[in-house]
């Protein structure tokens, strides 16, 4: 018999045997005391304490009456001369020196001293300055900014009386968190790397020496940030976007100070302090971008959120917030395969090939993309053939003859990979319709639905080699029976779809019935060459039905104008003949049918292949050595030139276009230059629909869910019934 003992409690005596009594011995023993209690309450308020205080001195360092907030233009100077708004006198540049010219009655001071003493007409020099330094001047109230940025003079005026400045409400941010104070190590660089950034205005980049990097744990993940010499000696500064940008914090970059690390490279990285840059409140400052690896797996709810600016009304030199989709927003679209659409991207990755198949890989480049706010990845399909330098398959290598390979995972695998670790961007692999079983596509697609909570697609193949007949046994399938083939797969995965409908599962635990059966149908498909039963294995998919992408020329017209595609993937030689064939199809051209029919058109998505100036170096010089080793066959229209040429190619595109998919040519090269200059620059002129977190594909697409066609009760064909996902079955920059 156990022992007992008495304890009082609010004056009444209660009996507890001697395990109870232990078992509260324990849990007294695991809660903090009072005095804990107390210095950790202590701790939290000194933590808070000190953020407002840091945060109430930024603001007022930001609301000086000539800080960014102040300018009003920015000016570009040339070898002419030219007048500058809001600023006296006639500017040039020549050989890295600024020449001014100011006529009678124009004044600017330097340091207080007269730079036109007699009124009348005088030319001034200036320089050369270095970059990321600057002059000040002075123009009555205005003080006149002479800088160098991207190798480029500018001039820009800053006006106390600026909108802007005045009517400046302060900055939204996060409450301070003890939890995003985290601790890290400095690991330095055998030598400081020069390291290229892009900027927040198009054309110009940065270089920063960057002694090393930061590497640290939040959220149970191991990171790591590239660092750049802070301001104060010793000190570093780190660029960086996270899963919040875009969304509460400003998309383009956040900035954090780091203090100089201890004897043993330790140091705190305090994401409470990450500030917003220049360019997050006007578009006249020229704030670097964060280097590709900067851009964070996981969401750090701290610091300096969107400013009021940005999300408000637009005042004076602030961009004006993104808004709902309209027509003339379009989509983009960022295959992933491999090293890149080059044969011989490999050479250029900044991974050893190895490393390709490894799933970090497949991670690293979804999660960039999705950083960069691409609406789409796909992930193409195909078999990977070995060759001498691997003995076997799985990693690119080199065929007999120096012929490149690309290497590939199973892309629905790939692309169920990256489902749970995404958060936004839509997920498409590409998936064959004729050696392999449209049941076992739709129940995979569906999973891949359900695992990507509702952000999945289907990208139609039609295999016709005779190396993939061979695999299953098969004969070659002719190209006439390509069209029907992929027509049928196309049709059995949609009826499999829906043969539950999206109540069929109950879990009645009183009953035991985990389905109603009267809510599961048969398919009942019988086609030219297989018949399918059904029902599925798994219930209906999210968004009830998968958006499928479908080539051009794939299928024929009635199966398209019967609503077999969604999407409608346009190729052509050459841009200018791309653009000419988007119309075209956007014309309906290739949708005629003698069948009437009520099925929408689908979008209609351009297909280009990119090659960018990078790392110093031209397009056609970089795609010539690519070339050199394996010559680039593609039947996509190729863009080869700058970022901001791409930008306008594109800007054109989707005047007419729905989204354009681009095929890079090497992924590691390619993406950055497209997350820092082209993307930013197309947000900028509003031409791209917003990201949308959990977002599905058909909404991005601007599709209703549909109701499935075996319900019982059909109303007109659309319904906004979507089954919850748990019913599945299986600060020191420039500006």
């Amino acid at each position: 018999m156990p022992t007992s003992t008495h304890t009082e409690s609010n004056g009444r005596w209660s009996s507890l045997s001697r395990p109870d009594l232990d078992k509260l011995d324990q849990r007294t023993a695991d809660q903090p005391t009072a005095s804990q209690r107390t210095s950790a309450d202590h701790r939290t308020a000194v933590f808070a304490a000190e953020w407002n205080e840091w945060h109430a001195a930024h603001e007022r360092h930001r609301a000086d009456p000539h800080g960014f907030l102040a300018v009003t233009h920015l000016h570009w100077l040339g070898a002419e001369p030219a007048g500058l708004d809001g600023v006296p006198g006639t500017w040039s540049v020549a050989d890295d020196a600024v020449t001014v010219v100011l006529e009678p009655g124009e004044s600017l001071l330097r340091d207080g001293r007269e730079l036109n003493p007699d009124g009348g007409s005088v030319t001034v020099a200036f320089g050369p300055v270095a970059e990321r330094d600057g002059i000040s001047l002075t123009a009555g109230a205005a003080v006149v900014e002479l800088a160098k940025r991207g190798g480029e003079y500018i001039v820009r005026p800053r006006h106390p009386e600026n909108p802007l400045l005045s009517e400046y409400r302060g900055t939204p941010a996060y409450a301070p968190d003890p939890r995003f104070a985290v601790h890290g190590t400095f690991a330095a660089f055998d030598e400081p790397r020069p390291t290229t950034v892009g900027a927040a205005v198009e054309g110009i980049r940065h270089v920063y020496e960057a002694p090393g990097e930061i590497r640290f744990r939040l959220d149970g993940r191991d990171l790591t940030l590239t660092a750049f010499n802070g301001h104060a000696p010793g000190t570093l500064s780190v660029l960086f976007t996270d899963q919040t940008s875009g969304r509460t914090t400003y998309a383009a970059n956040r900035s954090l100070t780091v203090g100089a690390p201890d004897a043993e490279g330790r140091v705190t990285l305090d994401f409470n302090r990450a500030v917003n840059l220049p360019c997050a409140y006007t578009d006249l400052a020229t704030c670097p971008l964060p280097p590709a690896e900067n851009r964070l797996p996981v969401a750090i709810e701290a610091g300096e959120q969107i400013p009021h600016e940005r999300q408000a009304s637009t005042p004076p030199n602030a961009a004006p917030t993104p808004a709902p989709r309209t027509a003339r927003q379009g989509f983009l679209a960022l295959e992933l395969d491999g090293d890149g659409a080059h044969p011989a991207a490999w050479r250029r990755a900044r991974h050893t090939p190895d490393e390709l198949l490894d799933g970090a890989r497949i991670r690293a480049t979804v999660l960039a993309a999705e950083s960069a706010g691409f609406h789409v990845a796909t992930f193409a399909d195909g078999p990977v053939t070995g060759g001498p330098a691997t003995g076997g398959t799985g990693t690119s290598a080199l065929l007999p003859g120096g012929r490149d390979v690309a290497g590939r995972l199973n892309a629905l695998q790939r692309a169920a990979f990256a489902g749970p670790v995404t958060s936004s961007i839509v997920l498409v692999p590409e998936v064959d319709t004729v050696y392999t079983e449209p049941f076992h596509v739709s129940t995979q697609l569906a999973s891949l639905d359900y695992v990507s909570g509702g952000r999945a697609g289907w990208l139609v193949a039609a295999s016709k080699t005779e190396e993939d007949a061979a695999a299953v046994g098969r004969d070659v399938v002719s190209a006439e029976g390509l069209a029907r083939e992929a027509a049928d797969s196309i049709e059995v995965s949609r009826r499999l779809w829906d043969s539950w409908e999206d109540d069929a599962v109950i879990r009645d635990v009183a009953t035991g019935r985990y389905l109603d059966v009267d809510k599961l149908h048969y398919a009942d498909f019988a086609g030219e060459t297989y018949s399918v039963k059904g029902p599925s294995i798994i219930p209906r998919p999210l968004q009830g039905q998968l958006p499928v992408l479908v080539p051009a020329g794939l299928l024929a017209p009635g199966d398209l104008a019967s609503g077999a595609a969604d999407v409608l993937l346009v190729s052509a030689p050459t841009p200018e003949l791309l653009a000419a064939e988007v119309s075209d199809a956007r014309g309906g051209a290739r949708f005629q049918s003698d069948a009437p029919t009520t099925a929408g058109a689908p979008a209609v998505v351009a297909e280009l292949d990119v090659v960018l100036d990078a790392r110093g170096q031209t397009a056609a010089s970089r795609l010539a050595e690519l070339d050199a080793h394996t010559p680039w066959q593609s039947r996509r229209a190729r863009f080869v030139g700058t970022a901001a040429e791409l930008t306008e190619l594109l800007a054109a595109l989707l005047e007419t276009a729905d989204g354009v998919r681009l095929h890079p040519a090497v992924l590691d090269v390619e993406l950055e230059e497209l997350a820092q200059l082209v993307l930013p620059a197309l947000r900028r002129r509003g031409l791209l629909a917003p990201v949308r977190p959990d977002g599905s594909f058909r909404e991005l697409l601007g599709l209703r869910r549909p109701a499935s066609r075996y319900a019982a009760v059909q109303p007109a064909a659309e319904s906004d019934v979507r089954p919850a996902a748990e019913s599945a079955v299986p600060s020191g920059a420039e500006i």
